[in-house]
């Protein structure tokens, strides 16, 4: 019987296998330090990369430039003079590029800081939390212990940041990793490239590999990878990873070698990253054994093999691997579709990612002139798609309407609507108001209120009462906006009245409200300083909705007293927390109401605005 090529392979290297090992386990770093001219060398040496370097308080963007020899050594490193950092400061935001200031944990005990970072919640469904997640992650400031000497010396270094000494990474490392398992891809990157590299910690190292294969820039982490083996060289994942790179890079010969060493090392307990590589080889396109939780490294090999991802890897993909399927490059398929649509649910994409994915559908020319009688016979997904390219195609103010129409309403009070809001956002932004259109007032107006798209909304909703004495249609719209506009910042009070005049409307209107509707509006204009004439005895007296998790107590007085406080990275942290995984739509109307207040208080209004604006949409309102 024939062998198999992978068979080959391993017959022609077996009488060499055992020498290898042998001398690998004997001489430890010395493996990674084989030159190029070996034929048998697993790592070939790196090249110079120069990587830029942000110190704390360069709060101006501008960086020093840290030449790196990355050798397997990690010898040869020269960076600039920038007296000791502490790593735990290191960021790249400053106060002008939305950070929180280096004064954010002034106050808050460190220790304090280190169990609320680990307690953030695992999936944000919420594009107002990522982002203040992400300011807060990446904001430049010090250790909570030296916060004291640095605001003391920070006038005699022109207000920026004075760098401090100490190598703790600890904080770092928990940043990072929020950061990872929240799928805030590019956000990680940009943090980790900022580390100075003497700071040696796998766990770091680690992450930022992951990253950037789950950021499609495989090149970068197989250099990474190169360089560092030769440090974890006992370590599984990085043996791994170098196989990997030498695959997917056509040097199937090294990669053999690869995976015979890692079984005769015992580090073969990964099924599905064996079966991967196998196919690489040319090995037998069969059955894919299932994994617990699908990697970064196993995404890359799925996307490096153009392979479909099996079906129970899509059920609940870590949001980083998510991240990666909805940016992938190539040829558009449903699976990408779809999670580019969780993605951005999750707030993990923003709708022009959405968007890109929507574009790269195919579809025959017959479907896009009658797309909204199309889409229904597509449904899910490649339906939605279709309709985005319709609405773009459209020239005619008119019939582009009339396909955004489609689509807003088709994913209103779905998971989908603050997706659906912002990928269309743009579209009906750029649709002036006319009485001619004042059918899409509402459709309009909810969009672009989700798309923070405010002066544009009120726009529609300055139609929908002008054209409210002549259509109903009109009136109808105007009521319906009313709340988002309210806080968003416009009016306090309807010209009829607050809440209760606007419930009787809608009621009227044949729109009924969702069960608790007036609570969840009424926590929010309470929170945002509004008062309003329908008094919380006559809420308490209707029917009672459905009951939603309340955080604990201890938080909520935390949360006060740090917003009093104006402990700002504090406050942000907690009002995290206590919205939890249901976010602002599905947060209770008490816990909604204390973030809010709380944002506010600390001056981040517009930022708690938006939030109410999430959960009044999340709400069906």
């Amino acid at each position: 019987m024939n062998a198999s090529p992978v068979d080959s392979r391993r017959l022609t290297r077996s009488a060499i296998l055992l020498g290898i090992a042998a001398s690998i386990l004997a001489a430890g770093p010395a493996w990674g330090q084989e030159t190029q001219a070996n034929p048998l060398a697993l790592v070939p040496q790196g090249t110079t990369a120069a990587v830029p370097l942000v110190a704390p308080g360069n709060e101006t963007g501008q960086t020093s430039v840290t030449s790196v020899n990355p050798s397997p050594g990690r010898a040869g490193i020269e960076v600039n003079p920038l007296a000791d950092i502490a790593p735990e400061a290191l960021g790249v935001l400053g106060v002008e590029d939305g950070g929180f200031g280096v004064d954010m944990w002034r106050g808050t005990p460190r220790a304090a800081i280190e169990a609320l970072l680990a307690r953030l919640p695992q999936r944000m469904p919420s594009r107002g939390m990522r982002d203040l997640t992400r300011r807060l992650l990446l904001s430049v400031a010090p250790p909570p212990a030296a916060a004291a000497r640095t605001l003391a010396s920070a006038a005699a270094n022109g207000g920026g940041l004075p760098a401090i000494a100490g190598n703790s990474a600890q904080l770092l490392i928990a940043r990072a990793q929020r950061l990872a398992d929240l799928g805030e891809i590019p956000a990680l990157i940009a943090l980790l490239t900022v580390v100075p590299s003497h700071i040696e910690q796998q766990g770091l190292d680690r992450l930022h590999v992951e990253a950037l294969f789950l950021n499609h820039e495989r090149d970068e982490a197989c250099r990474r990878t190169r360089n560092s083996i030769a440090v974890y060289y006992t370590v599984a994942f990085w043996q791994k990873a170098m196989i990997f790179c030498n695959m997917a890079a056509g040097d199937l010969d090294r990669g053999m070698l690869g995976l015979d060493l890692l079984r005769e090392l015992g580090l073969a307990g990964d099924p599905l990253f064996f079966a991967l590589a196998d196919r690489f080889m040319g090995g037998v396109d069969e059955a894919l054994p299932a994994a617990e939780a699908l990697t970064p490294l196993h995404a890359a090999m799925f996307l490096a093999l153009e392979a479909p991802f099996p079906s129970w890897a899509l059920d609940s993909p870590a949001p980083g691997v998510l991240f990666a399927l909805a940016t992938a490059p190539g040829e558009a398929r449903i699976e990408r579709l779809a999670a580019a649509e969780e993605a951005c649910v999750q707030g993990i994409i923003d709708g022009a990612a959405l968007g890109r994915g929507y574009d790269a559908m195919a579809f025959a020319p017959e479907q896009l002139g009658n797309a909204i009688a199309a889409a229904i016979g597509l449904q899910g997904a490649a339906a939605r798609a279709l309709l985005y390219q319709a609405a773009r195609r459209e020239t005619l103010p008119t019939a582009r309407a009339e396909v955004l129409r489609v689509a807003l309403e088709a994913a209103a009070s779905t998971r989908l609507q603050l997706a659906t809001a912002e990928v269309y956002g743009p579209l009906v932004a750029a649709i002036d108001p006319s009485p001619q259109m004042a059918w899409f007032v509402e459709a309009a107006g909810r969009a672009l209120y989700g798309a923070r798209r405010l002066e544009r909304a009120n726009a529609w909703l300055a139609l929908g009462r002008q054209q409210s004495l002549i259509n109903p249609q009109a009136s109808a719209s105007a009521a319906a906006l009313w709340p988002y506009s309210r806080l968003a910042g416009g009016e306090t009070l309807a010209a009829g009245g607050g809440l209760d005049a606007w419930s009787a409307t809608r009621e009227a209107a044949g729109a009924a409200l969702p069960p608790g509707a007036l609570g969840m509006l009424r926590a929010s204009f309470q929170a945002l300083g509004q008062a309003d004439t329908l008094s919380w005895s006559e809420i308490a007296a209707q029917s009672d909705p459905a009951p939603r998790p309340m955080p604990g107590v201890a938080y909520l007085h935390a949360l006060e007293d740090a917003s009093a406080a104006r402990r700002a990275g504090e406050t942000v942290l907690l009002s995290l927390i206590v919205l939890g995984e249901a976010g602002p739509a599905g947060a209770h109307s008490l816990a909604l109401g204390a973030v809010i207040s709380s944002l506010s208080r600390i001056g981040l209004e517009r930022e708690a605005r938006a939030l109410a604006i999430e959960a009044a949409l999340g709400n069906g309102i």
